[in-house]
């Protein structure tokens, strides 16, 4: 099942950020859609919740399922 969850990226470069953070994770998201705003200004498709927890999990650089939660339901 897809699982879809929204990131703030705050940096100026947040294609690189974004892609540096799949390559921490070792995921490949479905989609990513990039917005210009700056709350929720990524959203990405995973293929399963498992990809969407590990990218949180190097976004957030925690693995505490506490603050998972917030992102990955």
């Amino acid at each position: 099942m897809n699982t879809t969850v929204s990131y703030d990226f705050v940096n100026n470069n947040v294609v690189s950020d974004v892609a540096h953070v799949c390559n921490l994770a070792q995921v490949t998201p479905i989609c990513i859609m990039f917005r210009d705003t700056s709350i929720d200004n990524v959203t990405i498709e995973f293929s399963n919740r498992d990809d969407a927890i590990r990218f949180t999990e190097e976004y957030l650089g925690s693995d505490d399922p506490a603050d998972i939660q917030e992102y990955v339901v």
